[in-house]
Formats: structure tokens, sequence, C-alpha cells
């Protein structure tokens, strides 16, 4: 593949700059917590879309504690 599935970047790896695909656990956890669906991420759109889904990760993450203390009272 020569480019990225989801911004359709080229790839490439270079001494100035590289565009590479990241991670498929990242690529994961970005289309769980983000609502998205796409076979791939780069590092130029990942960034972005790696704080939306960790913003929404933690907020569930603070919801299912907070009804976890209330369910142990």
């Amino acid at each position: 593949m020569d480019y990225c599935t989801n911004c359709k970047a080229s790839l490439k790896s270079g001494f100035f700059g590289s565009t590479e695909l990241i991670e498929k656990r990242k690529t994961e956890f970005i289309n769980r917590f983000a609502n998205l669906q796409s076979d791939d991420y780069c590092t130029k759109c990942s960034p972005d879309l790696a704080i939306k889904a960790s913003s929404a990760w933690r907020s569930q993450n603070t919801k299912l504690n907070t009804s976890l203390k209330e369910l142990i009272r």
C-alpha cells in the first residue's frame, strides 16, 4: 500500500520527514472510541483522531468508575 486508507496521504520514509501507518492496536483504539471505521491511520491523520478517542475513553472510564462506586456503597 502506498497511501493511508483514511486520509489518502502518500506513505514515505525519508531523512527530512516521514509518513507511516500507525500500529494496528492504535488503529483499533481510534476506531472503537472515536466511532470510526478505517483499516489504517497514518502519522499525519492519527494525532487529532487519537486525542478525540482518548477523550472519549476518559469520559467513558469516569462514568464507569462513578457507577461502580455507587454500586459498592
